[in-house]
């Protein structure tokens, strides 16, 4: 019975052991798998920062080339009004049978 109760403690013992030795491998694994989790985070937040920055980047970009669109819109607009007035001008004389050369070459003299 004595050699039966030594043998159950010796297993026990090593079990122990065992346990002991595995339960440090899981620990000193979990910590790389933290480390490892911890540089994918600070990669992301890295990425983010720089998507972010990109983005208010081209924000900024946009919001220049918006003034000169506006610009360029109000140019056009008025380059367009001046034509329609010209045009108009162009039809009135030529409504009116005055259709020789002066005229209409003052108009273009005048504008250019």
């Amino acid at each position: 019975m004595e050699a039966q109760k030594s043998k159950v403690n010796k297993f026990l013992v090593a079990g122990l052991l065992i346990s002991l030795a595995f339960n440090i491998y899981q620990w000193s694994d979990s910590s790389s798998v933290e480390e490892s989790y911890a540089l994918k985070v600070d990669s992301l937040i890295t990425a983010t920062v720089d998507v972010e920055k990109e983005l208010n980047d081209t924000y900024v970009e946009l919001n220049q080339y918006k003034g000169i669109n506006t610009k360029l819109d109000s140019l056009l607009v008025k380059a367009n009004n001046e034509i329609d007035v010209q045009k108009d001008r162009i039809k009135a004389l030529m409504a009116k049978g005055r259709r020789s050369a002066k005229p209409l070459s003052e108009i273009i003299s005048r504008d250019a």
